[in-house]
């Protein structure tokens, strides 16, 4: 089938219902507020919250590498992504039928089922960012495709806006652990529809495949001859592991003045606002602004927002400044190194490049698991210098990658 521009506008609208969906959902699974609350209440520590950052962070990017091999060697990967996205309903439908249950389980009982059911969201999630990279790559044109990052990007944060507010009046309204149980609740219902936009898509199939047994050799031969490759996995690897860090700095809030539910549902807001004010800039200069820009402002927003957390511990008001620069950064980010991945990248190697991306992210996944144990041993002061260290060696990837588009 060849994609015109009646079935490109016609996906453009299936992946924005996913959207929308998918952004009613994802306030009540965040994962820099409401996942690491969460654990806290259920007794965790910083190092819990490190290793299930991991987990939710690091393991989808990882594991991508692993179902990418399967997924590239397929013509079409529409039901593929659509069983990713039940694994996640599942696991997350499991998630609140352990917080109905959790007056008859021990802490230590519900801390290891939480592991084990957000384990099993994050593979779910791994299975589908690599089909959904590889539909979407093909079934929008190029010249729609900055505008599609964009209005998805205000689309999913109006959503995500209105959610936060919505978990947030669960979180403040109802007890602990009833207002967990209906926040996951409400989370597996909005992936549940969100599914519903996959189905109405129409992909392209694709003749030409490599094998699966071929697919590391192919690795090595896009790494070798593509020479943005390297530097795009390089600069995710550094600038992008500030989106990791935000679970920490509501940490460090809560060592600081506590951490009432009305001030961690106050911060979702304050970050949901930051994304969509960057997705409506984004949106309107779509046309004028190249995503080598959109990167540097990104760099930019990635230095000054853990900064003002260092600088301003003490002061609770600055936390909110925090989460809003963070939510710049997530949507800016977001939209540069997705739009960049589908420009150095084309229809029969796009499933490759999802996977080895993901899978690049070494340090995204390293961070949340090092960072509980830095915190720990050295305190917060250690654990800022380092982070922005490794945050100015992505200036270099940026001036290296050179965006076209």
């Amino acid at each position: 089938m060849e994609l015109t521009k009646e079935i490109s506008k016609h996906n453009f609208q299936a992946f924005l219902w996913h959207a929308a969906f998918a952004a009613i959902a994802s306030s009540f699974m965040d994962v820099d507020t409401i996942i690491p609350s969460m654990l806290i209440n259920a007794g965790g520590t910083s190092i819990h919250v490190g290793i299930l950052t991991a987990i939710l962070i690091g393991g989808t990017r990882l594991s991508q590498l692993f179902f990418a091999p399967y997924i590239n060697s397929k013509a079409t990967k529409k039901g593929l992504l659509v069983t990713g996205i039940y694994l996640r309903v599942m696991a997350l439908t499991g998630m609140a039928i352990s917080f109905y249950f959790y007056t008859s389980l021990s802490n230590i009982l519900l801390i290891s089922l939480i592991f084990i059911l957000m384990s099993s969201f994050s593979l779910g999630g791994a299975f589908a960012t690599v089909s959904y990279t590889d539909i979407l790559g093909k079934s929008i044109l190029d010249d729609l495709r900055k505008s599609f990052f964009s209005m998805r990007q205000i689309i999913s944060s109006g959503g995500t806006l209105l959610s936060a507010w919505l978990a947030g009046y669960v979180l403040k309204h109802y007890t602990y652990p009833v207002n967990y149980f209906a926040v996951f609740l409400i989370a597996a219902f909005g992936l549940f529809m969100a599914s519903i936009g996959f189905w109405r898509v129409k992909e392209t199939k694709i003749e030409t495949l490599p094998s699966q047994n071929g697919f590391w050799k192919l690795i090595l031969k896009e790494l070798k001859t593509n020479k943005r490759l390297p530097f795009y996995l390089l600069l995710t690897n550094t600038l992008g592991l500030n989106y990791a860090i935000l679970p920490f700095i509501l940490l460090l809030g809560k060592s600081k003045a506590g951490m009432s539910n009305e001030f961690v549902s106050n911060l979702l807001l304050t970050k949901m606002t930051g994304l969509i004010l960057a997705g409506i800039l984004i949106f309107f200069l779509s046309k004028k602004i190249k995503y080598d820009t959109i990167l540097k402002i990104s760099f930019g927003l990635a230095l000054i927002f853990p900064t003002v957390a260092w600088i301003f511990q003490d002061q609770m008001v600055f936390y909110y400044l925090t989460f809003f620069l963070g939510g710049l950064y997530g949507s800016l980010f977001l939209v540069s190194s997705s739009g960049i991945l589908l420009e150095i990248s084309n229809s029969t190697n796009r499933a490759i490049y999802a996977g080895l991306s993901g899978a690049g992210n070494i340090l995204p996944t390293l961070i949340p698991l090092l960072a509980g144990l830095i915190i720990a041993g050295m305190g917060f002061n250690a654990f800022f210098a380092i982070i922005s260290i490794i945050t100015l060696s992505s200036a270099f990837f940026i001036y290296k990658l050179n965006c076209l588009k």
